[in-house]
Formats: structure tokens, sequence, C-alpha cells
């Protein structure tokens, strides 16, 4: 009996907060392949993050420290969208190397 008492009180008090949970958003995955500067652009700024931190990693030498540079990957992500805005068919992968890999920018 306490336990089913329990139990109504317990639901009583956690309903009203599980109410203002926000229910997870639908994940999706990101064909990086797939993806042009035009569906880049119009993505979400979650997505775009998700996006530039993949971007980062993918560009990462062995010989490079294990630090995410925020501030950097936020001018990163500037720099790509305004490319990608002049160039909307282009594959994010191919404008990325532009700005993101070390090869092209020393």
């Amino acid at each position: 009996m306490f336990a089913k008492m329990l139990v109504a009180v317990a639901s009583i008090v956690l309903l009203p907060a599980a109410a203002q949970v926000p229910a997870p958003s639908a994940v999706q995955d990101i064909d990086l392949n797939a993806l042009n500067c035009g569906d880049f652009l119009k993505s979400d700024p979650e997505a775009a993050k998700r996006i530039m931190f993949w971007l980062a990693g993918y560009y990462t030498y062995e010989d490079d420290t294990a630090i995410i540079a925020v501030g950097k990957l936020d001018g990163k992500e500037r720099q790509l969208k305004q490319y990608c805005a002049d160039n909307q068919s282009l594959s994010v992968l191919d404008a990325s190397a532009i700005f993101m890999d070390k090869k092209f920018n020393n």
C-alpha cells in the first residue's frame, strides 16, 4: 500500500517536470559526400556546428595538437559560409578544403 502511494505521489510530482522537457529533435545522418554548399547554408545552426566539428577532425593531421580552437573554428565557419554563398552547388568537402586543410593554408 505504501509503495503504491509513493509511486502515485512521485508520478504527480514528476509529471509536470517531464512535460517541460523538450522532446529530442529527430537525429539525422549527414552525408558529407552529398552535402552541397546550398544545403549547408540552409542547415540549422546546431547542425552547422556539428559539421564544422567533424570537418575540424577530418582536417586534423597526426602532428597537430589535440586542442579544439573554438574561436578559430567559428572563423572558419564564417569563411566557409561566405564562400558557399557564392558557390552553392559546390560540395562542402571541396569548399572546406580551401579554409580547413593545412596543405592549402600554409
